[in-house]
Order: C-alpha cells, then sequence, then structure tokens
C-alpha cells in the first residue's frame, strides 16, 4: 500500500515542499511505499488481465516517476524517450536487459543505472516484478 506521510512538509525544505508534480495537483513531498503489498496487488491484476504486462504508479512528480511493472515470461519493456535516466530493480523472477548493444541478467536485489540518452529493453525469462524509476531533466 501507499503511505502519505503529510507531516514531512514541516521538515522538507522549501524548494522540495513546493515542487508541482506532473498533473500540478499539491502532493506531499515524499512517500512510503510497501513493495511487498504493492507487489501482490500488482499480480492480482496481471492475472485478471490477458496483456504481457501490468503496471502501478507508485510515484510521481514533474522530475521523477517510480513504476512497479509485471511482465509475463516473453513480455517486454522499453525505453521509448532515451533522453530520460533511469533505474531497473529486480524484485521477482529473473529478466534479460540489453542496454546500448550489451546484454546482462536482472534478478531480484540487481539494480542497473542507465544514465539518459541510452536505448535498454527488458525481456521477461520468468514471470517478473520490475521496479522502474525514470528521471527527466
Amino acid at each position: 500500500m501507499t503511505g502519505r506521510r503529510e507531516s514531512a512538509a514541516a521538515t522538507a525544505p522549501a524548494s522540495t515542499r513546493d515542487a508541482p508534480a506532473r498533473n500540478d495537483a499539491p502532493r506531499p513531498t515524499w512517500e512510503v511505499v510497501q513493495l511487498g503489498a504493492m507487489t501482490e496487488l500488482l499480480d492480482r491484476d496481471a492475472r485478471r488481465g490477458h496483456e504481457p504486462r501490468a503496471a502501478r504508479s507508485l510515484f510521481q512528480t514533474s522530475a521523477l516517476g517510480a513504476v512497479l511493472t509485471s511482465v509475463r515470461a516473453g513480455g517486454t519493456v522499453h525505453n521509448e524517450q532515451p533522453d530520460e535516466a533511469a533505474t531497473i530493480q529486480g524484485i521477482r523472477g529473473e529478466c534479460l536487459i540489453s542496454v546500448d548493444g550489451m546484454g546482462g541478467v536482472i534478478e531480484p536485489g540487481t539494480l542497473i543505472a542507465i544514465p539518459a540518452g541510452i536505448h535498454w529493453r527488458v525481456v521477461a525469462r520468468t514471470d517478473a516484478v520490475i521496479l522502474l524509476t525514470v528521471a527527466t531533466s
């Protein structure tokens, strides 16, 4: 589940406290997300659908977004906007990743950091869950 901490505004720096979100709606400056609970909800959603992947946005501002993504075996995720820096963290299952022509494996606990301007593609070897964080400049 996602929990918003309203009291954080009192201790957050003014520069982040007043930063507008992508949708310009006022939001707290930080959030607490229980990845285990969110992964269970995402799995339930994925089982109901017939798509190769399902996703839940966990946090979004004008500069940063975090998306928990469930990918069925053989499904893919890739960046459509290589101008964004990204991290991909393995939560469950196993994926192959190609970053600028080089390959690797994403397993639970793996964290891959990709600078802006580089194309990447993830292919799930098994049913998998990854945490994708994207930062825009």
